[in-house]
């Protein structure tokens, strides 16, 4: 039989046991954008991928890569800051609406559905850039 769907984490469910009021995306009718990523030193080009990737929808909703992942994706000297700070970052921006800890790696159907996600907004990593952060063409 496949495996159910995986649940996560995200941060306005955290905070809701912390009786400060979630920011709720179900059943609302807004368009969820869904944009992944190991957000390691957020800096101004992640602020302009996830600026890009809001534009998409109404409501944005970012995965942040566990430590374990994010050294499979960027090498072994990574992540420099913690899952938990890089969480907080990627929070504190104005264009994300909540964020999902420790995202799953590979997204099924069921993962996005579960999330009730519409768009999947793929973001590039080109070092070389000076557009980094920018969402993939």
């Amino acid at each position: 039989p496949p495996a159910a769907p995986r649940l996560n984490l995200t941060l306005s469910a955290l905070t809701s046991l912390h009786s400060m009021p979630p920011r709720p995306h179900r059943g609302t009718g807004r368009k969820v954008v869904y944009a992944e990523g190991t957000f390691d030193l957020f800096h101004a080009g992640h602020v302009e991928a996830l600026r890009e990737a809001r534009a998409l929808g109404d409501f944005l909703l970012v995965g942040v890569l566990s430590d374990d992942h994010s050294r499979a994706l960027c090498g072994e000297s990574r992540p420099i800051l913690t899952l938990t700070e890089r969480v907080l970052g990627v929070a504190g921006c104005r264009y994300v609406d909540d964020v999902v800890i420790d995202s799953p790696w590979d997204l099924s159907a069921d993962a996005l559905s579960a999330m009730d996600v519409d768009v999947v907004a793929a973001l590039r990593v080109d070092l070389d850039s000076p557009r980094a952060c920018a969402l993939a063409d």
